[in-house]
């Protein structure tokens, strides 16, 4: 029985790339790049890569959430999108990818 050479499976043993160690955190410059209403804070974290989830963060200035007490500021999420941000030699790429389906709510 004679054998097929295209039949063999053959090994590829070349090492794998190796894996690039993850870019510099840009969430404190995206921050302050980020354009906010007055009284407004804008929290950004990065979650993997390049891509940062950033929060608009406005007063809660609903009575219920006061509780009797002026002591205490709290804070509602007025907007939250995602962002892939790439350094490049003019500044900062910020492209937003946050996933809307219109009409679907």
């Amino acid at each position: 029985m004679a054998s097929n050479l295209d039949d063999v499976l053959v090994a590829d043993k070349t090492k794998p790339e190796p894996k690039s160690a993850p870019g510099v955190d840009l969430s404190a410059e995206i921050a302050l790049l980020m354009a906010r209403e007055k009284g407004e804070r804008v929290k950004v974290r990065r979650v993997y890569g390049d891509h940062y989830r950033c929060n608009w963060l406005a007063p809660d200035d609903r009575s219920v959430n006061r509780g009797g007490s002026m002591a205490l500021e709290t804070f509602r999420i007025r907007d939250s999108k995602f962002l892939r941000v790439r350094k490049t030699e003019d500044g900062l790429k910020i492209e937003d990818v946050t996933a809307r389906v219109a009409g679907n709510n």
